[in-house]
């Protein structure tokens, strides 16, 4: 999970709330994923399959916050 967490810092700004979250950074941040370096290695890209995990790890968490009642909404209900 931390993984996925540095690269969604690095996707977004500093200081997004969770009220600020919507489909379309949820959509951008997968597309980030696809075609990002890995973190420690620079010239080397993320693999698919790591990409598909940090994402899948990434709608766990929103699920979680959306029960806890940290967003109103769920992006991933489907």
């Amino acid at each position: 999970m931390a993984m996925a967490f540095r690269y969604f810092e690095s996707f977004v700004s500093k200081g997004l709330k969770f009220s600020d979250l919507n489909e379309a950074i949820c959509e951008g941040f997968r597309s980030y994923l696809w075609s990002r370096p890995v973190i420690s290695f620079r010239e080397k890209p993320i693999t698919r399959n790591t990409a598909a995990n940090y994402f899948a790890k990434f709608r766990s968490a929103l699920k979680e916050a959306f029960s806890k009642g940290l967003l109103t909404e769920d992006f991933y209900l489907r």
